[in-house]
């Protein structure tokens, strides 16, 4: 259920992610590499980081299209 809807938001908000930037120091960087250098990257190796860092954005995704199925709203194209 609501399918399409969760892959065009995710995919709205990675492309979001990569768009605005954040101040980090002297540079600026993407929302996106911010959160992986701050949360994950100090947690793991840089490709166990990285499957960390997709695996939470996949399980957020799956979170939100729970939380539709849960509340019934069911969005058709």
């Amino acid at each position: 259920m609501n399918a399409i809807v969760v892959y065009a938001l995710s995919t709205f908000a990675a492309k979001l992610w990569t768009m605005i930037k954040v101040a980090n120091g002297a540079q600026k960087i993407t929302v996106q590499t911010w959160v992986f250098e701050h949360w994950f990257a100090p947690l793991a190796q840089e490709k166990n980081a990285s499957l960390a860092f997709a695996l939470s954005y996949t399980a957020l995704w799956t979170l939100v299209a729970w939380g539709l199925y849960r509340k019934k709203v069911f969005v058709k194209v």
